[in-house]
C-alpha cells in the first residue's frame, strides 16, 4: 500500500452544485440592461398598434373602391355589410330570385383587428348605425353608391374616418371623427 499523506485530496463537484452566486453588481447590470430593453421597446409597441389602424383602414379603404369598381364593371349591385359590435364586415353582390327580390350573395369576410373597433357607420340615406346593429353600403351599376361616413376607434382612443364619395366612388381617409355638414 501506498502512502497517501502526502497526496492531496482532488476536490470532487457534484453535477449541479455550485458555491457561487451572482453579486449584487452582476444583477444590477442584469436590472439595467432590461430596463433599456423596455425603453427601447415600448414606443416599438405603440407603433404596431398604429400600423394595425393604418394597415386595416388601408384593407378597407381598398375593399371599398373595389366593390365600386366590381359594380360597374359586372354591371351588378354590390354591398358591404358591417357589423358594428363585432367588428366584422363582409361583401356580397346581389342577384335576382324568381320572384324578382334581389338577395344579397356573401363572398368574403373581413375582421378588424385587436384593439380596433367600429364606432358607428353613418350611411347618408339610410341614417347612422351604431353598436349591435348591421349597417351596408350599396353599390350600384350606374357608378352611384351611398354617400358613407365610417368611423374607426384605436385601442388609444384615436379615431379616423373613412369617407365614400358617392358619385366617383373616391374613399378619402380623415384622421378624427368627420361628419356630414350640413347647410342650410
Amino acid at each position: 500500500m501506498e502512502n497517501q499523506e502526502g497526496k492531496e485530496k482532488m476536490p470532487i463537484l457534484k453535477a449541479g452544485i455550485s458555491n457561487k452566486a451572482f453579486t449584487l453588481l452582476e444583477l444590477i447590470v442584469v436590472v439595467v440592461i432590461i430596463s433599456l430593453v423596455f425603453f427601447f421597446a415600448a414606443p416599438k409597441f405603440q407603433d404596431i398598434v398604429e400600423s394595425s389602424a393604418e394597415s386595416a383602414i388601408r384593407r378597407l379603404k381598398t375593399i371599398i373602391e373595389f366593390q365600386y369598381d366590381e359594380a360597374v364593371f359586372r354591371k351588378t349591385n354590390h354591398r358591404i355589410y358591417f357589423d358594428i359590435k363585432e367588428g366584422k364586415y363582409w361583401t356580397s353582390y346581389l342577384t335576382m330570385d324568381r320572384e324578382g327580390n334581389l338577395t344579397p350573395i356573401k363572398k368574403e369576410t373581413y375582421t378588424l383587428p385587436a384593439g380596433i373597433n367600429f364606432e358607428d357607420v353613418d350611411v347618408v340615406n339610410r341614417g347612422k348605425f351604431m353598436e349591435g346593429q348591421i349597417a351596408y353600403i350599396e353599390f350600384r351599376p350606374s357608378g352611384y353608391s351611398d354617400e358613407s361616413f365610417i368611423h374607426i376607434k384605436a385601442g388609444d382612443n384615436r379615431k379616423y374616418t373613412v369617407y365614400l364619395h358617392p358619385y366617383s366612388g373616391k374613399v378619402i381617409v380623415y384622421e378624427g371623427y368627420k361628419q356630414k355638414q350640413t347647410t342650410q
